[in-house]
């Protein structure tokens, strides 16, 4: 059985501050704000190192997301992000590219 997620990835781009512009497949973009989760939790503090959060890519055909470092034991990214929980995280937050 495969999974259908609602709300595929067609693109996503870093930007400053920890958070991601994605681009959905639908052709709507949301911006996703990870600095909250990297400069408190554990699991993401190895992407405190701007160069390591700017190599996240889309994965699966669009229903996740990974940086490929760190690495788990097995070789596996230790960090990712399936696109339906990135799309609602996003659509919580409601942040806008207008600051930009």
């Amino acid at each position: 059985m495969s999974e259908a997620f609602l709300h595929p990835i067609a693109r996503i781009e870093a930007l400053p501050g920890y958070r991601l512009l994605v681009h959905w497949r639908d052709g709507g973009q949301s911006v996703a704000d990870f600095s909250d989760d990297i400069a408190h939790g554990p699991v993401w503090a190895p992407l405190r190192d701007e160069r390591l959060f700017a190599a996240v890519r889309v994965v699966n055909s669009g229903t996740w997301i990974e940086w490929p470092e760190p690495r788990l034991r097995n070789g596996a990214p230790a960090i990712d992000v399936d696109a339906d929980g990135l799309w609602s995280m996003a659509a919580g937050q409601k942040t806008s590219l207008a600051a930009e």
